[in-house]
């Protein structure tokens, strides 16, 4: 519990030396990039690359699955899924979470925020600082 009496969200903190502009311009690019507004999420999950990768890191379809602004923990699990991966697989893992980030701003774009239904933005925007920090370092 933080000293408000509310639920701390978790243990890591972001360092700041990555903005959530940074990685919404990343995101943008990505949109563009590799054409997720006809892939959409099917299409995106089937990329060689992103089947690659999630084949051997599953857990970070895990913590795309399940992540959300409201609930806490995730960046924990980021933080531990980082713990002695290469550099190079840090650098497409940040990419698979930039892709989901993409994908889920086009979705709020349609869809809007009504009820909540844009938590995992929020979640992925900061997946994204931290893992773009921690495969920079």
């Amino acid at each position: 519990m933080d000293a408000i009496g509310g639920i701390r969200s978790t243990s890591i903190n972001l360092s700041g030396k990555v903005s959530a502009g940074e990685v919404m311009r990343e995101a943008n690019q990505a949109i563009g990039k590799w054409d997720l507004q006809h892939l959409g999420w099917r299409g995106f999950q089937q990329l060689d690359w992103v089947e690659d990768i999630t084949n051997k890191y599953p857990e970070a379809v895990n913590i795309a699955h399940t992540c959300s602004s409201h609930t806490p923990g995730y960046l924990d699990q980021v933080n531990d899924l980082f713990e002695g991966m290469p550099k190079a697989d840090q650098k497409e893992v940040h990419k698979y979470f930039i892709g989901k980030l993409g994908l889920e701003e086009l979705s709020c774009r349609n869809s809007g925020a009504a009820g909540g239904l844009c938590d995992k933005k929020g979640a992925y925007l900061q997946i994204c600082q931290l893992t773009k920090e921690l495969s920079s370092n």
